[in-house]
C-alpha cells in the first residue's frame, strides 16, 4: 500500500516456502467475489462516477500478488472479479492496467500480496512510474 509505513520489515523479500506458509495461514480459499448486489462494486462505480463528472481521468490498475496467494484464490473469485473490473472499464470507458499476475513468480514479495521496498524489487515501482507517466502523457 502507498501509505503503509515503510520498516525493516518491508524491505524483506521472502523465500518462496515463508509465501507459502503465509497463504495458508489466510483461507484465501474462502474468499468469495459476488457479482449481484455488491456493495463495494456499486460504492466503486459511484467514486468513478464523482471524478468523471468532475473532470478527474480515472484510470484503474490491479495490485500484483505472489503465486502462492493467487494459487489459493477460487476460479469463481477471480473470474467474478475479472466480470466486475470488464463491466466497470466498459460502462465508464477507463482503462485498466492489469499487475495481477505480471510479478507473481519473481523473488520480489515481502508478503503474499505486497511486493518488497527493496531495490531488488524496483520493477514494480518503474512499471507504476511508467503508467504514470503515460497517462499524464495522453
Amino acid at each position: 500500500s502507498p501509505l503503509q509505513m515503510i520498516g525493516v520489515k518491508q524491505t524483506i523479500i521472502e523465500t518462496k516456502e515463508n509465501l507459502e506458509l503465509q497463504t495458508k495461514n489466510q483461507k484465501i480459499n474462502q474468499l468469495t467475489i459476488k457479482i449481484e448486489n455488491n456493495q463495494q462494486a456499486s460504492y466503486f462505480k459511484k467514486i468513478i462516477s464523482k471524478l468523471q463528472e468532475n473532470d478527474i481521468k480515472v484510470i484503474i490498475f490491479t495490485t500484483p500478488i505472489s503465486h502462492s496467494f493467487n494459487k489459493e484464490i477460487p476460479i469463481t473469485t477471480k473470474e467474478n472479479f475479472k466480470i466486475i473490473l470488464n463491466d466497470v472499464t466498459e460502462q465508464f470507458e477507463i482503462k485498466m492496467y492489469n499487475f495481477t499476475n505480471k510479478y507473481s513468480e519473481l523473488n520480489i514479495w515481502q508478503n503474499p500480496t505486497h511486493v518488497s521496498y527493496n531495490m531488488d524489487a524496483i520493477i514494480f515501482s518503474e512499471d507504476i512510474a511508467n503508467m504514470i507517466i503515460q497517462e499524464v502523457d495522453e
